[in-house]
């Protein structure tokens, strides 16, 4: 009886140290096979493109850009949309900086103000990028109306656009774009 509690106790202290042994700690996370790089693969291309590395990343230095970009709508009313129902105006701004990788989005909304067929806002956005090369970037513009179809508060009717992009503005400039809308 006592050779077999022997024999059970050296089996289980082998078996604890054999796992011991093959935790290597030095390799937690690792691979073992020296392979590994992690990436995407761009399903337009069907390319594999690694990550950057952190330690790739050029040091850039960011610029801050303020400004103000200002829509102003004229919309004019087709569409059945009870006297009672609130237009709400959309403005948004898109940039991407190409040096650092960094985008941003900015967005802002009012209500219309409607007489009869006719319905004007002014959307009003003010900015501040921190920019890498702000003199070769650019800003997409975009604007939405939309209209609730009356006591349902559902949507009756929307009208989404995009411009032409243009250059980041001057710092402390107001931007303004006058569209005429249908909705």
């Amino acid at each position: 009886m006592r050779l077999v509690r022997l024999v059970i106790v050296f089996g289980s202290v082998l078996g604890m140290s054999v796992t011991g042994w093959t935790q290597d700690t030095n390799n937690v996370g690792k691979s073992t096979s020296g392979h590994g790089i992690l990436g995407y693969l761009d399903p337009k291309t069907g390319t594999f493109k690694p990550m950057a590395q952190l330690g790739d990343q050029p040091d850039v230095t960011f610029t801050t850009v303020t400004g103000e970009i200002v829509y102003k709508m004229t919309i004019t009313i087709k569409s059945t949309i009870p006297t009672t129902s609130t237009i709400i105006c959309d403005g948004t701004a898109t940039t991407f900086d190409a040096s650092s990788g960094v985008s941003h989005t900015e967005s802002a909304s009012e209500a219309a103000t409607r007489s009869g067929s006719t319905a004007t806002c002014t959307v009003t956005i003010p900015y501040s990028w921190a920019l890498a090369s702000a003199s070769s970037d650019s800003v997409t513009l975009g604007y939405d109306v939309t209209a609730s179809g009356g006591t349902t508060g559902l949507v009756g009717r929307v009208s989404e656009h995009t411009l032409v992009a243009i250059h980041v503005p001057a710092n402390g400039a107001t931007t303004t774009e006058t569209v005429a809308v249908t909705i």
